[in-house]
């Protein structure tokens, strides 16, 4: 996971038939590939610097789940960003499979 510290970030998908697609952007204080610290599945989107560079600080599957895994409660607000930061994004997600399902219309 990376947590961006200066510039932005694109987030864009390779959608079959129309191309690259601008997913979201990643402001300063906000994490990206959180999804990596919690399973081995593939990437789903790709992440580049937007309009200039970009500084992130990496953390990683290692050091993630020895946080879980210890008492150490210097790992707490880092827990806590990575769990803050989860919440919203599947609550997103969670909103566009609704739309979509409604525009879709009535089931057959």
């Amino acid at each position: 996971a990376y947590l961006l510290s200066e510039g932005r970030l694109r987030v864009t998908m390779i959608i079959p038939g129309v191309g690259e697609e601008a997913l979201t952007f990643i402001e300063p204080g906000q994490m990206v590939g959180e999804m990596a610290l919690i399973d081995d599945e593939p990437r789903s989107a790709d992440v580049t610097a937007h309009q200039g560079p970009a500084e992130v600080y990496v953390l990683s599957r290692d050091v993630f789940r020895r946080l879980l895994t210890t008492d150490d409660a210097k790992g707490a607000p880092l827990l806590a960003g990575v769990t803050m930061n989860l919440c919203p994004r599947a609550e997103e997600a969670l909103r566009r499979v609704v739309a979509f399902r409604v525009m879709a219309g009535p089931f057959v």
